[in-house]
């Protein structure tokens, strides 16, 4: 058969044209969807991202056309519809109902569904509204026990053996003092667990353990600077729990500091500073020693021997035994403090020895003009606090001499000097000075000096909202992560040689988070591949998802892993909820309805928030324990205008 030629190449071209323009609608494409999968008999909004989408496209699942929304030419939204479990179809189609592109989804069959349990369970509290609630065995009994805090109050509940709880008697006495956070741990290792408490603000933690039958305070400890995002871990890597956590910086107006306390294996004192990460006061050179005679020695050295409060105090060595009775030394304290009315009483703790030299204190006005007291022999062994008032009508000598105190202060003196010749022998020992304080005649109350070891090496000037221990990158030390308010930063903290302080260092990275007002953080493993990932809790939009390489390097899956979802929210607690082995996340807010993102097992979550039946339930705080023993995990919550109530897994045996 004979064809002319160019009739062949003009049927090739134009063949060819036409191929071209069907090929067109196979450009688009479905590359992700979020979430990966859905519930089962549930109906949800779910996201395409792909490309090549247009805003007369439409989609189908299962042949059947349903709701969807143009968003861009790389996203579109669909209401999926409530189906069984098994994998579903989803195309997208054009106005020909020509399929452009097709993928599946899995709809989620296994049951994962709370009750709400309601009275008599929990007890009414009336006005409270507690911003946390801790879920511990306090007693030792297998029972989990409830201790519920506001910055007002804090309350002990205790379970019987009929699930039910009631308001302790031994409800926990708590220092006022700001924003209150709670942590629990077997510290005291007698098999209860304890219940540590501390504040922004004030000077008070605590630690409360089970003992004589109720709940009671057993240690006080006395920061200072206040004490914010505490977590326990082990830093060290010698078993024993140590404590991370943020106080206002207490030498530098409006930042805080980060606190690493290594737990103590002997001693009253249950945590120490490690050496090698702090370093004194950056303004040590405050403290001088001035002496009449080079044959007698006095030396102050901040020490952890001793502490009346905090952690250190100051060691003053002194050794009168080659001198003569008119000897004498100064220690002289230069007050960097903001105190700046006209002194009426100094007060201090003094650790003694018993030996009997004598104790004098002066306090300097402007003019260099001392204003003395003889507070007589140290005859005392032990801590005494000592309590000089009247400052202004002292004995005075030098500066202007006028006997009128020229403000500001300008320094606190201690003297030391022999009593009697016939003892010079015996005149040589280590007493120990802690807070050394001034009140004004107002009223007005200042620290000359706390002698506390200070951080100085990591500080910030945000305000910290959580913190987390983990090892990050898998190098074998624990990494400090900070969430910090208004700056979208993590600051990454990986603190190495605590075992040795001769080595102590600290290498620090910054994560920038997307736009947003982010409240928490919660740590996860989400392929179970042993790295932590990170689950940022946002107030005002979108939670973000970052995915560890198991380097510590982190990268934004959020729109892979996560459902799109701008309720705000407040805090998360991570959860394996239905026994699968992945983490589940549950998020709450007093502003909105608590939301449960269950996840998939296949790199990201579905949201399951219809399976916590919590219809116009607004969680200020919860807590997540196996409250009836039946093997699964329930919910205690206090919910906004109603109080405490109960939520029980009924995939096993509800009460």
């Amino acid at each position: 058969m004979f064809v002319n030629i160019k009739t062949l190449c003009l049927f090739i071209l134009i063949t060819a044209l036409s191929c071209s323009s069907d090929n067109k609608n196979n450009r688009v494409s479905i590359k992700s969807i979020s979430p990966p999968a859905v519930n089962s008999n549930t109906q949800v909004e779910i996201t395409l991202t792909g490309s090549g989408f247009n805003s007369d496209y439409e989609v189908m699942v299962n042949n059947t056309t349903v709701d969807s929304t143009f968003i861009s030419s790389d996203q579109m939204t669909v209401l999926f519809p409530a189906l069984e479990a098994g994998f579903h179809t989803i195309k997208v189609i054009n106005s020909t109902n020509t399929v452009l592109a097709e993928t599946e989804i899995e709809v989620k069959g296994t049951s994962l569904e709370f009750l709400a349990a309601g009275t008599p369970y929990l007890p009414e509290l009336g006005e409270f509204n507690p911003t946390q609630i801790i879920a511990a065995d306090f007693r030792g009994t297998g029972l989990m026990e409830l201790a519920a805090l506001s910055p007002e109050k804090a309350v002990y509940l205790s379970q019987n053996a009929e699930n039910i709880w009631t308001e302790d008697s031994s409800s926990l006495n708590i220092f006022p003092g700001g924003e209150i956070k709670a942590l629990s741990l077997d510290l005291t290792e007698n098999g209860k667990a304890d219940l540590f408490l501390c504040r922004n603000d004030g000077f008070h933690s605590s630690l409360f353990g089970f003992q004589n039958q109720k709940l009671q305070k057993i240690i006080e400890f006395v920061w200072g600077f206040g004490c914010l995002t505490p977590v326990f871990a082990d830093l060290n890597l010698d078993e024993k729990p140590d404590l991370v956590f943020w106080s206002k910086h207490p030498f530098e107006t409006g930042k805080w500091r980060l606190n690493i306390m290594i737990r103590n294996p002997g001693g009253s004192n249950p945590f120490l500073l490690p050496d090698g990460l702090y370093q004194h006061h950056p303004d040590r050179d405050n403290i001088s020693v001035w002496t009449s005679d080079d044959a007698i020695i006095t030396q102050g050295n901040t020490s952890y021997e001793q502490a009346y409060s905090g952690n250190t105090s100051l060691k003053i060595d002194y050794d009168f035994s080659s001198g003569t009775i008119d000897d004498y030394s100064f220690l002289n304290l230069e007050n960097r403090s903001n105190f700046s009315g006209t002194p009426e009483k100094l007060k201090f703790q003094l650790h003694g020895d018993g030996s009997g030299i004598n104790l004098t204190v002066r306090v300097w006005d402007a003019s260099e003009e001392r204003f003395a007291l003889d507070l007589g022999p140290i005859d005392w062994t032990g801590w005494k606090s000592l309590d000089a008032s009247a400052i202004t009508s002292w004995e005075h000598y030098a500066g202007n001499g006028d006997g009128v105190f020229d403000l500001p202060v300008t320094k606190v003196s201690v003297q030391l000097n022999p009593s009697t010749e016939s003892d010079l022998q015996s005149y040589a020992g280590v007493i120990y000075l802690d807070n050394v304080e001034l009140v004004s005649s107002q009223g007005e109350t200042a620290y000359i000096d706390n002698f506390e070891l200070t951080a100085s090496i990591i500080s910030s000037s945000e305000k910290p909202l959580k913190t987390m221990v983990t090892d990050l990158d898998s190098d074998g030390i624990v990494d400090i992560i900070t969430l910090f308010a208004n700056s979208n930063q993590l600051g990454l903290y990986n603190i190495h040689g605590l075992s040795d302080a001769s080595q102590v260092g600290v290498v620090q990275k910054v994560i920038t988070l997307p736009p947003g007002d982010f409240a928490s953080l919660c740590l996860l493993d989400l392929e179970n591949d042993g790295d932590p990932d990170i689950f940022a809790v946002n107030r005002s939009g979108q939670d973000r998802m970052l995915m560890n390489d198991g380097s510590g390097h982190f990268t934004d899956i959020t729109q892979l892993a996560l459902p799109v979802d701008n309720h705000p929210g407040q805090m998360c607690q991570v959860h394996d909820l239905d026994n699968d082995g992945f983490d589940d996340i549950v998020i709450s807010s007093g502003e909105s309805l608590p939301r449960l993102y269950r996840n998939s097992g296949e790199l990201g979550f579905y949201d399951y928030t219809p399976g916590l039946n919590t219809p116009g339930d607004y969680w200020t705080s919860f807590a997540v324990s196996d409250t009836d023993q039946d093997g699964d995990l329930d919910f205690i919550a206090y919910v906004k205008n109603i109080g405490f109530q109960l939520y029980v897994q009924i995939e096993g045996e509800a009460l």
